[in-house]
């Protein structure tokens, strides 16, 4: 998995992150996000070592891979596993979102998702190269404290704690994010769907922010706009995803001593400007906020949120661990 990179050193591996593809089964293309599959595609080739990338090593699927639509939960993953999933060449590691299980309410969700990817991929850790990875199912929309919220933070507790023991760093894979990357009031008008823009429970960051001496970053999708936050050293990263506009995928480089994150977007000829969800035509305005003060950069972030490097020092810094990827729960 080795190979060079531009900021010197040998990088330990690569992985992408996509999210948000809302893939549908055949003939069910139209809707909130034509020509969705196709950016799921080239994203695919960008997974392979297409379109200029190298390729990557295995591919966190940050939730709403499919869209869910119309309760149509098996069919969409009937159609994901051999258009894509069998196509990638390397692990998938997905997580759910709220379009896979209707905000935690859909048993059928839950169901098809289990029957597509197996048992104990709901809620899971495992680790690659001296890092821990965390995937959490935090797409509940409930009053806290609620059953869900109750059960998933003693999930993130107790896997913080362990990778903690183990001495692994931690990334954390939530498809909602657990802070907001535009100004909170803005975010809360330009995503405006009466439902959660961040997850609902404050007890979730709490639990990650005392662990902030280990865990890297918390990766997430939902919103449909790529940006970074960082809190007591911890980067909050979300990534637009393909379906909406902007259609931006993530690379990460990870090396012994820094992890090079980069966004990368669509080519303009299979981009959709009218599947942007935060301004024009959904909006009478097209957002921005105080730190983007274009709508394009509300949308996209601004270039220090779409190139940066995360670096890894005490007790960030990875184990001298295989390549490779181990379940540790």
């Amino acid at each position: 998995m080795e190979s060079g990179g531009p900021g010197g050193g040998r990088r330990r591996f690569r992985f992408m992150m996509l999210n948000d593809m809302h893939l549908r089964s055949p003939g069910c293309d139209a809707g909130n996000y034509p020509g969705a599959r196709e950016r799921a595609l080239w994203a695919l080739g960008c997974v392979r070592g297409d379109n200029g990338f190298d390729p990557a090593d295995f591919v966190i699927g940050a939730g709403d891979v499919i869209d869910g639509h119309r309760d149509a939960f098996s069919d969409e993953y009937a159609y994901l596993r051999p258009a894509f999933l069998e196509k990638l060449g390397v692990p998938f590691l997905p997580a759910l979102g709220n379009h896979e299980t209707r905000q935690g309410r859909s048993a059928a969700g839950y169901r098809a998702y289990d029957e597509a990817f197996g048992g104990g991929m709901r809620e899971y850790v495992f680790s690659c190269g001296g890092i821990g990875f965390i995937v959490l199912d935090a797409c509940h929309d409930g009053e806290p404290p609620n059953e869900a919220t109750l059960r998933y933070n003693m999930f993130l507790q107790r896997s913080l704690d362990r990778l903690a023991e183990l001495s692994l760093p931690a990334f954390i894979v939530s498809h909602v994010p657990f802070t907001p990357v535009r100004d909170e009031a803005v975010c809360a008008k330009s995503f405006n769907f009466g439902t959660y823009y961040t997850v609902p429970d404050s007890q979730t960051l709490a639990t990650v922010e005392r662990h902030a001496d280990h865990v890297i970053a918390v990766l997430s999708g939902h919103l449909h706009l790529t940006g970074t936050v960082e809190r007591r050293g911890i980067h909050h990263i979300v990534v637009a995803g393909t379906a909406a506009y902007p259609s931006d995928i993530a690379t990460f480089d990870v090396f012994s001593d820094r992890i090079d994150v980069r966004v990368h977007r669509a080519p303009d000829d299979i981009q959709d400007r009218g599947a942007n969800i935060h301004g024009r035509p959904r909006h009478a305005v097209d957002y921005i906020d105080s730190l983007h003060r274009t709508h394009e950069r509300y949308l996209g972030g601004n270039p220090s949120e779409r190139s940066f490097s995360m670096m890894l020092g005490g007790e960030k810094k990875p184990t001298a661990a295989p390549n490779r990827i181990v379940r540790l729960d």
